[in-house]
């Protein structure tokens, strides 16, 4: 009996090491001058071994019971041939984005960060360029590459500029819950406690679900004509609640109480709030777990760009909202 309940200990601690590796790109066939994929490269015994225990290892995270939900998010990052969107002018990463992904970081371990020097090694087949050349508005991009995300892997994605504390429910609720969604959608009035209005800067999902490949088939109609994204498509709700309402999946939602996006008089808080020096009076502190800043209507404001000018002594100097949340220890 001892000898099987120490059996049943290894088992566990191997599952548990096995989930917390990073999931394995696939493998990627490089094509050559011609567009003809290489010749496979003959491999070594050692070579051989290493890909059995690779396959092995990918088939066991399938079905590991102690699976934990990934994490991931986004950021452009700035490289010798072009400027992006979330890079200002030529100055790299915005100070208040990076922060972010520090925080990120410290309350999320396990966060992958997705960059457009390293989306390929997780989605070969992902086709839609991101950068500033794009003719595709930066948030249906982050949302067609999310649910691209979500589709192969499953687990939560986090928009860039969201300052987060704690997501920890989140993840367990993925376990039950074909999606897990946030807030409320910023196109609809009152909608902070109605789960079928959700805000799309944070969603969970598991993997390969009828519900994440229809998001995916509507976000990539969307980009075949672009101008179709401002169309509200029905009952004045955006595509995220649409097609919530359309499927109907099992749905764990955290109200605008956990995404910082309302008030304690249940009103939308406007983005010159965020950019402001006054705290602002969230609707329930003791609850919030991430505060929800749209980001790109932060991004096309004209006059906040000042802000993407700050160094990081000056971010760190100043008397900003964002900058006391990015530091509480909630």
């Amino acid at each position: 009996m001892e000898t099987l309940i120490y059996v049943i200990i290894a088992i566990f601690i191997l599952l548990y090491i096995i989930d917390k590796k990073e999931p394995l790109p696939p493998k990627i066939d490089v094509p050559t001058e011609e567009g003809v994929p290489k010749e496979k490269k003959i491999l070594s015994d050692k070579e051989k071994r290493q890909e059995i225990y690779k396959n092995i290892f990918t088939s066991i995270k399938k079905i590991n019971p102690l699976k934990t939900p990934r994490v991931w998010t986004y950021i452009e990052i700035p490289n010798e041939s072009r400027n992006v969107q979330l890079s200002y002018r030529r100055m790299g990463i915005p100070v208040y984005f990076r922060k972010c992904i520090d925080l990120m970081k410290k309350n999320v371990p396990e966060l992958i960060i997705l960059t457009p020097l390293n989306i390929k090694e997780y989605l070969p087949d992902f086709s839609v360029e991101m950068n500033q050349a794009s003719d595709i508005p930066l948030k249906i991009r982050i949302d067609l590459l999310f649910s691209s995300i979500l589709e192969v892997y499953g687990g939560l994605c986090i928009s860039p500029g969201t300052i987060v504390y704690n997501v920890n429910k989140a993840l367990s609720m993925l376990r039950n819950y074909e999606i897990v969604t946030f807030g409320g959608s910023p196109s609809v009035l009152k909608s902070h406690n109605n789960l079928y209005y959700p805000n799309s800067y944070i969603i969970g999902s598991q993997e390969n679900t009828p519900f994440i490949q229809e998001y995916k088939r509507i976000l990539l109609l969307l980009i075949d004509n672009t101008y179709l994204y401002n169309i509200k498509i029905a009952d004045n709700s955006d595509i995220l609640s649409y097609i919530i309402k359309k499927l109907k999946p099992s749905q764990f939602h955290f109200g605008t109480e956990y995404d910082g996006s309302y008030n304690s008089k249940l009103e939308k808080i406007p983005l010159s709030s965020y950019m402001g020096t006054y705290e602002i009076d969230f609707q329930n502190k003791e609850r919030l777990s991430v505060v929800s800043v749209p980001y790109d209507i932060l991004l096309q404001t004209t006059k906040y760009q000042w802000f993407f000018d700050l160094s990081n002594e000056q971010f760190i100097r100043s008397n900003l909202e964002l900058k006391s949340l990015l530091q509480k220890d909630i």
